[in-house]
């Protein structure tokens, strides 16, 4: 495939992965839920992916650089459809005990957490070989992801509803494969030189962000963000769910109209970003993306209010990545993507794996309406922070940042960002 047409199969591979992973989100909670009646377990067995894929995104990172993006992808796609396709395989022979599926789920996060990093990593060479301004890149790659949201989740409702959870997740397996081979369509290209020993790489991903202080503070800021969404998306709203006596295929609408929202959003942003001021944009759409979901259902809303209060949230969720991906492609230099983005990523989903167990003890403690109006305030909170000084850089707009040739003795992060931005 020639370069140019590296860039719609990206596209097509990550939005066939994403569905089928929009679909887990759904099923695996659905299933545990169904089999164990314990909001507890279920809460340890998101924990169980999510930290899997947060320490894999880091630890991997520097083998990611080395080997290449897109051979990276391509091994973690395969095992991925190997983890998921265990799951449905050993519930159908009696076999899939709770010990047993949280290793399948913390093996398929382990795997997938490089996966997503790789992938990600490719998206500024296709884009160039495509012709294609960073910007655009970005909104289509966020649409698709999107998209793939407001296809997967809807349909894994009805799914579940009609056939149960296990075959979903046989559905998650067979996605990846697809992947891997709409990946293997990307054009190869060798890795960027990749200095040092292990500890060395990873260590010059971890100062480079540490020295960014826009990177760093919109990695903190995720943190928290990501931690409220995971409680919402893994246990809060479940439960809330199954509280009104509503079924799977409520909870599947909810899913597929924050994503309708955000894809519709992240498309226009392939047009109007270029145009936009990008920390104000950031700073309203963050506030209106968090709170007023976790008020409406906090408040008992039925199901039309709260998909219509997620729609609106998802048109002002997806202003948000398209901008945080074009910063980071633009202040990170090529040698050091994978690691940087790992680095960040890892930062931003530390507190996801606790997302799920604080969103269960938030529910045993405060009763799931209580649950939701206390993580709706911790998300007005955290909205504040765009406004700080040290975002003011996001609406810089310099040119992808390239790294120079190193000495043999410069240890130094080669990038033109290393100083900390004020």
């Amino acid at each position: 495939m020639t370069l140019r047409g590296g860039l719609p199969a990206l596209l097509v591979a990550q939005g066939v992965s994403s569905t089928g992973t929009r679909m887990s989100v759904v099923a695996v909670p659905w299933f545990v839920l169904v089999t164990t009646g314990s909001a507890t377990r279920t809460g340890l067995v998101a924990f169980a992916e999510l930290a899997a894929y947060v320490v894999s995104s880091v630890a991997a990172a520097p083998v990611v650089d080395r080997v290449g993006a897109r051979r990276a992808s391509l091994l973690c796609d395969g095992a991925s459809a190997a983890a998921a396709a265990a799951v449905p395989v050993l519930h159908a022979a009696g076999a899939l005990h709770l010990s047993t599926l949280l290793v399948l789920v913390a093996l398929l996060g382990a795997v997938r957490g490089p996966g997503d990093t790789a992938k990600f990593a490719l998206l500024p060479q296709v884009a160039e070989g495509a012709g294609t301004p960073m910007e655009a890149a970005t909104g289509l790659y966020e649409g698709v992801e999107r998209g793939a949201g407001l296809v997967g989740a809807p349909l894994a409702g009805a799914l579940v509803a009609a056939f149960g959870a296990a075959p979903v997740i046989a559905v998650d397996a067979a996605s990846f494969v697809l992947a891997l081979a709409c990946t293997a369509l990307v054009p190869a290209q060798p890795p960027a030189p990749s200095e040092g020993a292990y500890a060395q790489r990873l260590a010059d991903g971890l100062r480079f962000l540490r020295r960014d202080g826009l990177l760093l503070a919109v990695a903190r800021m995720l943190l928290l963000t990501n931690l409220l969404d995971a409680a919402y998306a893994t246990t809060l709203l479940p439960l809330w769910v199954r509280s009104e006596g509503h079924g799977a295929g409520s909870l599947g609408l909810v899913f597929g109209a924050a994503a309708l929202g955000a894809t519709v959003s992240s498309l226009a942003m392939v047009r109007i970003g270029p145009r936009l001021p990008r920390r104000a944009t950031f700073a309203v759409g963050l506030l209106l993306a968090g709170c007023p979901r976790f008020l409406a259902t906090a408040l008992g809303a039925p199901v039309p209010l709260l998909v219509g209060v997620v729609l609106c949230g998802g048109l002002a969720a997806g202003l948000l990545n398209p901008i945080l991906a074009t910063v980071q492609f633009e202040r990170i230099p090529e040698a050091l993507r994978a690691r940087v983005l790992a680095v960040s990523v890892a930062v931003a989903f530390a507190g996801m794996p606790l997302g799920g167990l604080v969103g269960a003890v938030l529910a045993t403690t405060l009763g799931v309406h209580g649950a939701m109006a206390a993580a709706g305030a911790a998300y007005v909170l955290t909205g504040v922070l765009p406004l700080r000084r040290s975002w003011r850089a996001m609406d810089e707009r310099p040119a992808l940042a390239t790294p120079p040739t190193p000495s043999a003795d410069d240890h130094e992060i080669p990038s033109r960002h290393a100083g900390r931005v004020t």
